[in-house]
């Protein structure tokens, strides 16, 4: 661009050819399907996905004076929801997290009962080792089962609870917990 001409000369190449093909490829991207309703102060809306209407928008057929035009309407946010949306919304979200809560509960729970059952069955097992004789080798054996059943365990409770969002501190106190049952 030389200085005070306004005027932008690109040379012959590459840019100036991609240009022309993206400007001729231009008309077989904008094909969509649009669909239009009026919503309840007769403001006409457009979108390619009818679901993000909002409530008792009346759906209409393209009309002359809109053909061709471009109505674009911010999509409605928490502050434009009427008050039983918005109180349901909250209801519903609330009643999510308690559930997740509750979850989490019986997570730490879990997590504690199978820490206890590892350690009773290291403890049983070290007895029956100190204390060998023709019982222990079933002690032994039954001690390590059910040592693999609370590795089982563990791995599972890791499992599930990587499906749900779990706070970072909540997360840290179930690992805890966990850290006396190590794994295979």
């Amino acid at each position: 661009m030389k200085s005070g001409t306004g005027v932008l000369r690109v040379g012959c190449g590459i840019l100036p050819a991609a240009l022309f093909w993206v400007a001729g490829l231009s008309p077989l991207v904008a094909e969509a399907q649009v669909y239009r309703c009026r919503d309840q102060s007769g403001l006409l809306l457009m979108t390619d996905d009818p679901s993000k209407f909002p409530p008792g928008c009346r759906p209409v057929e393209e009309d002359s004076d809109t053909a061709g035009a471009l109505s674009v309407a911010p999509a409605m946010d928490e502050s434009e929801m009427p008050a039983a949306e918005a109180e349901e919304l909250a209801r519903r979200e609330q009643a999510a997290r308690a559930e997740r809560q509750a979850l989490i509960a019986e997570w730490k729970i879990q997590a504690q009962e199978l820490a206890d059952a590892y350690q009773a069955a290291v403890t049983r097992r070290n007895q029956a080792y100190n204390r060998w004789n023709y019982s222990s080798r079933e002690v032994v054996r039954q001690s390590l089962e059910a040592m693999d059943r609370a590795r089982a365990g563990k791995e599972q409770l890791l499992e599930d609870m990587a499906q749900v969002f779990v706070p970072a501190h909540e997360r840290a106190e179930v690992d805890e917990i966990l850290q006396s049952i190590p794994s295979n």
